[in-house]
């Protein structure tokens, strides 16, 4: 009897062990079920926030961009015939790639590189920096920074690739002196004149895309200005025409030349 007793209590223990094994079994199984699409959403989370490039990478596109990149410009004041004009001294100024960051635009983040800039004989860079980055279809604006005022935009400013005759409007994104804050003035249309245009400098020939596009000058000055960039892939502005356009007699001038004179970009 006692015999019979014990072997009932030890498989009324062994069906207990099996019960409780395959509860936790089960509830276990129930956890990672309900933490699956949590653990999916934060990575998803995480995939959309992009890295900040490290200073080996490169941006490649109608502006190279990488972080230390420096190009440096003469500026000639240009005769009636459109040579220069040896009386008045030419400015010399460097444009630089700070830094890179990341900032926010209509909820998405995005990497950009900061690009201030300084003459030649001085020694401090200005506080000015603005932020760029190359999409698929271009270079992009994408916000200045100021110590009185900062934004972050996404403005289409060149568009590349491109055909020749090809327009498109981007809004003007300039900084105000006298307010001391960024503002974002009238669409300026942009003009793909020739996407094979030769630009000589003291470095070398390049093969550029031409962009146009019309300046309003001075509000005490009748006329525009119309103004002709060179840009190489994957080197950059490598110069400039500018023009000035007076509407009463429908006369052009020429009134300065641009030209890229050092650069570190084909050290990469």
């Amino acid at each position: 009897m006692i015999k019979h007793i014990i072997t009932l209590w030890t498989k009324r223990n062994s069906t207990i062990k099996e019960t409780y094994k395959k509860a936790l079994l089960n509830y276990a199984l129930l956890l990672i079920t309900l933490s699956f699409p949590i653990l999916l959403s934060l990575s998803c989370e995480n995939s959309l926030e992009p890295d900040l490039p490290n200073k080996s990478e490169i941006s490649r596109g109608i502006l190279p961009l990488k972080v230390g990149y420096y190009w440096i410009y003469r500026d000639y004041d240009l005769k009636a015939d459109g040579s220069i004009n040896e009386f008045i001294p030419y400015t010399e100024f460097k444009y630089l790639i700070k830094s890179s960051s990341l900032i926010t635009v209509d909820n998405a983040s995005y990497v950009v590189f900061d690009r201030t800039w300084k003459y030649t004989n001085s020694e401090n860079y200005s506080t000015s920096e603005w932020l760029f980055r190359n999409f698929d279809n271009g270079l992009y604006t994408m916000g200045g920074k100021m110590p009185t005022d900062s934004i972050f935009t996404k403005l289409l400013k060149y568009k590349y690739p491109v055909q020749k005759g090809e327009s498109w409007g981007s809004p003007n994104l300039v900084y105000d002196l006298y307010d001391r804050k960024y503002l974002i003035y009238d669409t300026v249309k942009y003009t793909c004149t020739d996407t094979n245009a030769v630009f000589e400098t003291p470095i070398g020939s390049f093969s550029c895309t031409v962009y146009y596009h019309r300046e309003d000058l001075d509000d005490d000055v009748s006329g525009k200005l119309d103004i002709y960039e060179y840009y190489s892939k994957d080197v950059g502005l490598v110069g400039s025409m500018t023009f000035g356009y007076f509407e009463d007699n429908q006369k052009i001038i020429p009134k300065f030349k641009r030209i890229l004179i050092s650069t570190n970009v084909f050290k990469n």
